[in-house]
Parts: structure tokens; C-alpha cells; sequence
């Protein structure tokens, strides 16, 4: 009998609902695509994280996890396992498994535990991708051997993972329910067998519709950045697969999170606050080319709640995190005050301020055009050619307070967003079933 494959991901959606309260319906649907991506993995080049953390204990993770890990494909699940170990596993199955790796605020959360498990971090991110082994060198004759870490990974903890791998994941944010959220007790004798179930429907689906999972995506939205487009095509491609509403819910899920990991990654990464707050600074001053780095201090420490909001900040600490971006002090025109001008950070500030995403990303008017002329007429840069350098006007007009200079320029204008194009899958190599190796 033929399975529709839009009615096997409404079982799995319904399953995760009926023992879950997810965190929005966005969220449902992405778990649910993930899930159906695990049995698929051999048809894709990346294999997507779904990182799943909460603020404090008992918002649901574990039951998040056991009721995903009981309809994914072959999971691994643990708490402890060594690196070496765990590559071992994966290297071994024939069909990569799905790692679970539970606990994972015991491993992650602070740069002391971060840099312990540094090779944990780094087989997780490697294994994002196909054909990118662990190499290792085996008996006693110590010959070169790769190993394969491609494989599903699922990350459960309190708090927020290192930022490689929520960059590489579908970060789920869960919550604690509230009285009025009901839902059934997932016990193993007998919830269990059905939830089985379930997976085996969906085991039976995607073997129907690999060819098609092959194809690379043609219509990712185009918001998304090359990173994120990765992460995501899986779970789209599963969708485009199964057809009826799912395609539509898949672009929605993958435009929401999207938007609000990169709000969270603006919130949790200081030197980002820090770009958006010397943003906002010039932003109150159009008419503003340059300021001095004194001025700029004091403008930062009027943000009552950012770190720099204290006498502690200083110039040698605002020019090391700038320098991290290129940015460096220099002289004004007049050669009489150091500090930063505004044409040395548009490029930084148009490169690592990601550009807002629809509020509502079911409503096409809000997504941004690709089609925009240039005033001139001539053609947008399509990335071939390194674009020419930034100079700074003249500043000719008279010094401001705080050490501004005030002119009539009102900076460059905005350069228009370019859909990514998705390059063609090829034939991949450095896999296991590619290659010979001793254990």
C-alpha cells in the first residue's frame, strides 16, 4: 500500500504533541522534520543538529528527547561516552546513527568545560558534514585511518551550547507548561510499542521518496544565510517531499527559529551587542562620519543594560573587540583626536548585523526583493569580484560635542541582498562505504 507521506508526518507531529507541549507550532514542525530526516540521512550533504535547551530544569526536555529518540532512526543515546568511542559507533553502521547526547550542560556552558571537551565540540561539528573524517591511527603499525563521524546528532541541556553548534543546529527553546497545558504520561510498556509504530510508518515512507531527497532544494528562502540553508535543507527537502501543507509549514519553521536564534545570538555574544550598539550611536546621528573613541565611550555607557555601561570600559577594550572585526582607531582629518569613522564600520556593521527577517514569515510581501536595480542602472556584484574599498569623505564641517564631527554626508547606500545560489550535489567521497580501513 502506498504511504502518503504528508499523513506519516502528521502521525509524528501528533505524537510529539500528545506527550510534549512544545514551545510554538513552529517548533513541532521542525522536531517532526528533523525526526523524518534522521531515516534519510544517506540522501543528504549535511546532517542537521537539533539542540534543544531550556533556561532552568523541568521544561520538558527529557520527555522531548525520549519521545524523539523512540521515532528516530537507530539512536544512540548517552550522557558519558568517550570521543574515540563515539566516532567507533558511527564509523561502524552501515547507515549512520542518531546520536543523543543527553546532559550536555555537564559539558558545555563554560570556556573551562569547553576547552575539556574541545574534541567532543569538534566531532560534532565535523560530523555536520558528509566526507569530513576523524582520522586516527590504528594497530601497531600506526597507519592513518579515517573514520567517519557523519551523523544526526540530538543536544539536550540546560543553558546554551558552544556557538559552532547551535550555528549548525535547530535550536529549540523549551519552556516550562502551565496548569492549563495537559498531556499524556509516555510510559514505556505501553506508550511506547505505539510510538514504535509510528517510526516504523515512517521507516516505510522514505525509502519511497530517497530519489527525490537526493535533489537538491531548488526554492530554500532565500533570507536564510549559506549556514543556515544547510541546516536546513534536510528537513525542507523531507517536506517538499511529502507535499500537501507541509512545504509551507517547513519555510515558516525555518524562517522563525531562524530569526529567533539570531536575536538570541545578538542577546549572548557581547562583541555583536558591542557592533550594535556603536550602530545605534551613529544611527542617532546620520549626519555623523566620525567620532572620537572618548565620545563613543560615553556614548556607549548611556545602554543602562549593557556591560560597557560602567567607567570599567575602556578605550583599550573597545579597540580590542572592534580590532577582532578590522576595525581600528584612527585620526581624524584634522589629525587632533583618535577614534572610529563610520566608513571603517559600514562593511563590518552590513557583514555581522544580520538584516531583520519577516515578523510573520507566511506573509511573502514582507521578504525581502532580490530584483532591485541600482540607481545607475548598472549590475549588482554577484560575488566574483572583490569589492572596491571604502574611502572616507572630507571632514570639512565643524566639531560637534563629544568629539563628533558634523558633515553633510549621510553615509553609502544600502547594498542589496542576493539569494544564495544551491550548487548541485556531487559525488561525495571520504565516506566508510568508500574506503578500506583497519579497525
Amino acid at each position: 500500500m502506498q504511504l502518503n507521506g504528508a499523513a506519516v508526518l502528521d502521525e509524528v507531529h501528533d505524537t510529539l504533541t500528545k506527550y510534549v507541549v512544545m514551545p510554538s507550532p513552529e517548533a513541532t514542525d521542525a522536531v517532526t522534520l528533523w525526526v523524518a530526516a534522521t531515516h534519510a540521512l544517506p540522501a543528504f550533504e549535511h546532517a542537521t543538529r537539533l539542540a534543544v535547551h531550556s533556561p532552568v530544569k523541568r521544561c520538558g526536555k527529557s520527555r522531548l528527547r525520549e519521545v524523539t529518540e523512540a521515532l528516530a532512526y537507530d539512536p544512540v543515546s548517552t550522557t558519558n561516552i568517550s570521543v574515540p568511542a563515539l566516532f567507533r559507533i558511527i564509523d561502524a553502521a552501515p547507515h549512520s546513527r542518531t546520536l543523543v547526547l543527553d546532559e550536555a550542560d555537564q559539558l558545555f556552558g563554560s570556556n573551562r568545560k569547553d576547552e575539556e571537551n574541545r574534541d567532543l565540540i569538534a566531532l560534532l561539528n565535523n560530523g555536520f558534514r558528509d566526507g569530513s573524517p576523524t582520522w586516527r591511527c590504528v594497530g601497531a603499525q600506526l597507519v592513518p585511518t579515517a573514520f567517519s563521524n557523519y551523523a544526526m546528532a540530538m543536544i539536550v541541556g540546560i543553558g546554551r551550547l558552544p556557538d559552532t553548534i547551535e550555528d549548525r543546529a535547530v535550536n529549540i527553546t523549551m519552556r516550562r507548561k502551565t496548569p492549563n497545558e495537559v498531556v499524556s504520561k509516555f510510559r514505556l510498556r505501553t506508550d511506547l510499542p505505539q510510538v514504535h509504530a509510528v517510526r516504523d510508518r515512517l521507516a516505510a515512507w522514505i525509502p519511497t521518496v530517497m530519489v527525490a531527497l537526493e535533489a537538491p532544494v531548488a526554492d530554500m528562502p532565500a533570507q536564510l544565510e549559506d549556514r543556515a540553508q544547510d541546516t536546513w535543507e534536510p528537513l525542507v527537502a523531507v517536506a517538499d517531499a511529502a507535499g500537501g501543507h507541509w512545504p509551507a509549514r517547513a519555510r515558516k519553521a525555518a524562517l522563525t527559529i531562524t530569526r529567533q536564534t539570531v536575536e538570541d545570538d545578538g542577546q549572548q555574544s557581547e562583541d555583536l551587542r558591542l557592533l550594535a550598539d556603536v550602530k545605534t550611536v551613529f544611527d542617532e546621528e546620520p549626519k555623523l562620519p566620525f567620532m572620537s573613541t572618548t565620545g563613543l565611550l560615553a556614548e556607549l555607557r548611556q545602554h543602562d543594560d549593557a556591560p560597557w555601561a560602567t567607567q570599567d570600559f575602556t578605550a583599550r577594550q573597545l579597540a580590542r573587540r572592534l580590532g577582532k572585526f578590522g576595525v581600528r582607531p584612527r585620526h581624524n582629518s584634522a589629525k587632533k583626536q583618535r577614534g572610529y569613522h563610520l566608513c571603517d564600520l559600514n562593511d563590518v556593521l552590513r557583514r555581522y548585523l544580520a538584516p531583520e527577517l519577516p515578523s510573520d514569515p507566511s506573509d511573502p510581501s514582507e521578504a525581502p526583493s532580490h530584483e532591485e536595480e541600482r540607481p545607475d542602472g548598472s549590475e549588482p556584484p554577484d560575488g566574483s569580484t572583490r569589492p572596491a574599498e571604502t574611502t572616507c569623505p572630507d571632514e570639512t564641517a565643524a566639531q560637534g560635542t563629544n568629539g563628533r564631527v558634523r558633515t553633510g554626508w549621510t553615509g553609502p547606500a544600502e547594498m542589496p541582498e542576493h539569494p544564495v545560489e544551491q550548487p548541485a550535489r556531487g559525488v561525495r567521497s571520504g565516506s566508510a562505504n568508500d574506503r578500506e580501513h583497519q579497525p
